[in-house]
């Protein structure tokens, strides 16, 4: 939350990236609940950090698990274009993500602070996950908005402005680009220690997919 790292800027295609991210996300997600993912066809490109889209895409995930509770449920993520509600920035095309869930939903006064940061209704919670979303998704021109009910889940709305056909793609091959290789593979045995279970589930499948031995503690 507090780095202040240059990202990346170069043109990310949402839907090679959901497909790399879809066998992770589905090892988040608990055996008796569904992942349910739905991307557009044709989705123009937008630019950003891939790294930064994975980090938002798998905090809003794991959100969602901790929303369902153990519960039977579902997570759905859909990306598609959209227009904005903004009149102005009707000639500009835009991608829409929605994250939604079936778990218990929020109060109105959990919603009002969602993004605050150190806010947390977790007894050991850190409160900055979703406010380092937010920062992300505006770091890329974006915008995130949140609705919820009590019992009837919550639904995480994303804006983003799409590459335009004339718009120059950035070189991601620059001095300042970072390799971003998602086939790396290694061997050897880690041992990954946390005290929260769903760190240690995600990790675990991360390091496991690299082709990593993992002992979790």
């Amino acid at each position: 939350y507090a780095g202040r790292a240059s990202p990346i800027r170069t043109a990310v295609d949402l839907a090679e990236l959901v497909a790399h991210l879809q066998p992770l996300l589905r090892v988040t997600v608990p055996r008796q609940s569904r992942l349910d993912c739905q991307v557009a066809h044709s989705l123009p490109r937008l630019i950003g950090d891939p790294s930064h889209m994975r980090q938002i895409l798998m905090n809003l995930i794991l959100n969602a698990v901790e929303a369902l509770g153990g519960k039977p449920g579902t997570i759905r993520v859909a990306i598609d274009r959209t227009v904005p509600a903004d009149p102005a920035d009707k000639g500009t095309p835009w991608i829409g993500i929605r994250v939604s869930d079936t778990g218990c939903g929020m109060t109105p006064e959990v919603l009002k602070n969602l993004f605050n940061p150190f806010y947390s209704t977790k007894a050991e919670g850190r409160g900055l996950g979703l406010t380092a979303v937010r920062n992300l998704v505006e770091g890329m021109g974006g915008t995130i908005e949140a609705h919820s009910v009590p019992g009837q889940g919550t639904t995480f709305t994303l804006l983003f402005p799409a590459l335009q056909a004339d718009e120059e793609v950035p070189n991601p091959d620059s001095e300042d680009a970072v390799e971003d290789d998602p086939g790396w593979t290694g061997s050897g045995t880690v041992l990954l220690v946390d005290d929260e279970p769903e760190l240690r589930m995600l990790g675990s499948a991360m390091l496991g997919q690299a082709g990593l031995r993992v002992l979790t503690a």
